[in-house]
């Protein structure tokens, strides 16, 4: 099975994004990014951008979290 590949382009990006918030990408084209805020009982550290090439998303926070760096916790 052959995968398709679509392209979107989006108008505005998220250029600036506060810690404790996500990035809800565009659609379709035409639309915009947007911000949105952690979902509760969840955590955003990073400050990030549309532009990022790993944008950083909303993660569940736990304990573990406290002892050992985020990237080598698998959550």
């Amino acid at each position: 099975m052959l995968e398709q590949v679509v392209d979107i382009y989006c108008l505005a990006l998220v250029l600036f994004l506060q810690s404790g918030s996500q990035i809800k990408f565009c659609t379709s084209n035409g639309g915009s990014d947007t911000c949105e805020g952690c979902p509760q009982g969840w955590s955003g550290t990073y400050i990030t951008s549309s532009l990022d090439e790993k944008p950083e998303q909303c993660f569940r926070y736990v304990k573990e979290h406290d002892k050992c760096a985020l990237g080598e916790y698998n959550v």
